[in-house]
């Protein structure tokens, strides 16, 4: 992905958020989604600005392109994770739990 940058030459961190919502924005469903290409800028804008919850974020889309235990060893890997979990408590306990159709599982019970 070729980031926009304004005439000055600087990436910024907006830069980079624009460029995934752009990327997630053209996908018709979740399964068109190009994570590959949205990885790219979460990698950058990590580095430019480093949180916890873009590397959660990040890591979202690092299991959607190495694999559901890749994500999880990365989000496992997140040194502040009490800074996420005192940000939305929810989000960390949703991440690291795969919908069940990638896991090629299906509940039984009615």
């Amino acid at each position: 992905m070729t980031p926009l940058i304004h005439p000055g030459g600087e990436l910024t961190e907006f830069h980079l958020q624009a460029g995934i919502a752009a990327l997630h924005s053209v996908a018709p469903d979740h399964t068109a989604t190009d994570w590959t290409r949205i990885l790219a800028p979460y990698d950058a804008l990590l580095r430019l600005k480093p949180s916890p919850i873009v590397a959660l974020n990040r890591d979202v889309a690092v299991a959607q392109v190495h694999g559901q235990q890749s994500g999880l060893d990365a989000i496992a890997a997140i040194s502040e994770r009490e800074q996420i979990e005192a940000h939305q408590p929810r989000r960390t306990h949703a991440a690291p739990t795969p919908p069940a159709e990638t896991c090629n599982t299906h509940n039984t019970s009615r």
